[in-house]
């Protein structure tokens, strides 16, 4: 068995989900984003992830930054990876193979959340969803790191989308 974690920064608002197996849970949702880099320095202490996933741009810049000055090893997620993680939540939870536990955060995420087109593929929109979506995209990248992982590895993921 492994975890996942997922710390999403978006709209002043960062969310952390663990997952394993194919389910995922929002434990942590709060304002604000300067608690996020030291809460998952915590957890990879705790759970002892093998792998960091970031995205090193946008709104989550400053807690790779925090992270890399923690000694943490970070795997950059492409916007690619991000497009294929988006509608496999979505088909995998219409399906039954991917579950996540009922939580405010990510309902109310899911209830106003916009996907933007991008050529033939989807993603989030951050910008054009009703509010702030963290807890939908970190239940959506914790997903693909557990499908996606090196057999040998934990993924602990962060990202900013």
């Amino acid at each position: 068995k492994h975890l996942s974690v997922c710390g999403v920064i978006t709209q002043s608002r960062a969310g952390i989900v663990p997952w394993a197996g194919g389910v995922g849970e929002v434990i942590e949702s709060r304002a604000g984003t300067e608690w996020l880099a030291d809460r998952l320095v915590a957890l990879r202490a705790r759970w002892r992830p093998a792998v960091t996933i970031i995205d090193p741009t946008g709104p989550s810049a400053t807690v790779f930054d925090a992270l890399t000055r923690h000694g943490v090893r970070l795997y950059p997620l492409t916007a690619r990876e991000f497009m294929a993680a988006c509608p496999r939540l979505m088909d995998g939870r219409g399906a039954g193979l991917l579950r996540y536990g009922r939580h405010p955060a990510p309902d109310a995420a899911a209830a106003g959340a916009v996907p933007k087109q991008s050529g033939d593929g989807w993603k989030w929109s951050r910008a054009a969803s009703s509010g702030p979506i963290p807890e939908l995209v970190a239940l959506t990248l914790a997903a693909w790191a557990d499908e996606h992982r090196p057999a040998s590895t934990r993924p602990l993921i962060v990202a900013g989308r």
